[in-house]
């Protein structure tokens, strides 16, 4: 009888403890979900920013600053186009660099890194 009540008791601790682990996954699954959303969020606002450049009186200068900094990285000789969505994409032999305002705010991102979760951590 003994025997029994120790081996039911070990199988019972066993089972919470699993049943634990899976609980801390669930909620560590959940968290990061949340975490990614809140990430895709700000990526979509930041995106939406640098778009809207477009549609400001600044916008012409961004332009030759972006086009200036595209030459500077490529050499004078390089292809410089507006991009439809705003920015410019740059190419000469070989090589490419982008400039979109999609791709800036990207970056801008890209440099908050490990930053970024302070934004909506407790």
């Amino acid at each position: 009888m003994e025997q029994a009540r120790r081996e039911g008791a070990a199988e019972g601790a066993a089972a919470g403890a699993a049943e634990l682990l899976r609980a801390r996954w669930n909620a560590r699954a959940c968290e990061q979900a949340a975490r990614r959303e809140a990430y895709e969020e700000l990526h979509r606002q930041v995106t939406e920013r640098f778009r809207a450049l477009r549609y400001t009186a600044d916008y012409p200068g961004v332009l030759d600053r972006l086009e200036r900094r595209a030459r500077q990285l490529l050499g004078p000789d390089a292809t410089v186009a507006e991009h439809p969505d705003g920015g410019v994409i740059a190419h000469t032999a070989g090589r490419r660099s982008d400039f979109t305002l999609d791709a800036l705010a990207a970056r801008a991102l890209d440099r908050l890194g490990a930053d970024a979760e302070a934004l909506w951590a407790p």
